[in-house]
Formats: C-alpha cells, structure tokens, sequence
C-alpha cells in the first residue's frame, strides 16, 4: 500500500502541475468504487488532497477508510496527526479517544495527554500523565521527569507542589 501511496504522491505532483487534479481524483474515486474492499484509493486520495492542500477532503477520505478497517489504529492516529496539525485539536481528542480503546499500550492514551498539555486542560494532562506514570507509586525517576517537565513549561507552582507531595516517599 504504501508503494501506491508513493506513487498517488506523484500523480498528484503531475496533475498539479497540468492543472489536472480533478481528474486524477475522479480516476482514484472510480478505482474505489471497482475495489470497494481496498482501503488503498482511499488513502491515495487522501495523500492527493494532502498534496494539495485540501485538509477536509483528506480527513474524509482517511475517515472512510477507517469505517472500512475500523480496527486500524494507525489510520487513526494519523487522522489525528491531521487533524492536531490543523488546528483541530477538539477533533483529534475524540480520534484518538476511539484509538485508545485499541491500543494495547499506553501510547495512545499519553498522546491524548500530551495533547491536552499543549491546547487543553492542563489539569486534565497532568492528571493522566501522574496516572500512566504509575500514580502514587511512581519511581523516583519519573518524579523528577515530571517536575523537569513542568518547570520546562515554566509552570513552577505546579512544580513545587508536585514536589512537595512526592518529598516524604523521596527525601533526596
């Protein structure tokens, strides 16, 4: 899939440059409609309105796709990408909140997270980082990456209480 990718990736360079883009998206439409299993004219028109701009054609086309592999945490994770990347960051919360419910690791569950830190609730963020990092049972290390963190964002009172609440279990 990712070779037709590559090479949609192309066609779209070609076409736009003719001035032929609608007409390399009608192909790929008709091409989806005689594989109506493939998920690859999807994601070849997704990657054609990637390269041109076209953001709510891509995330229709990727979300398409992901109604015909709902199961593929990756086709979400990029939607969500897409999405964070346009400013949606709303969107990309509840995205990556239907991939969590996927994902085996915490991965997912951390860039929801981290998400939250960089547009949203920074209770929120922080509430789930102290969760994945292992809560009241977190390791000395992890205690001091998150307060590292914190006062990278400059966010010194929520540093020194954090601090002060993990100091009887960590004297040093």
């Amino acid at each position: 899939v990712a070779a037709k990718i590559r090479w949609a990736t192309s066609l779209a360079m070609a076409a736009e440059a003719n001035g032929k883009v609608d007409a390399l998206l009608e192909k790929f439409e008709e091409r989806r409609k005689n594989n109506e299993t493939s998920i690859a004219p999807l994601l070849s028109i997704a990657e054609i309105h990637r390269r041109t701009n076209n953001y709510e054609g891509r995330r229709e086309a990727l979300l398409e796709a992901t109604r015909m592999r709902p199961e593929n945490l990756g086709l979400l994770r990029q939607i969500a990408r897409i999405e964070e990347s346009e400013g949606d960051w709303g969107r990309a919360l509840k995205t990556l909140g239907t991939a969590a419910t996927l994902d085996k690791t915490d991965d997912t569950k951390k860039r929801i997270a981290l998400l939250h830190l960089r547009y949203g609730d920074e209770e929120e963020a922080y509430q789930k980082l102290f969760s994945l990092a292992g809560g009241s049972d977190m390791e000395a290390e992890t205690v001091i990456g998150m307060t590292d963190a914190m006062i990278a964002r400059m966010d010194w009172d929520r540093a020194l209480t954090f601090i002060d609440e993990h100091h009887e279990r960590f004297p040093e």
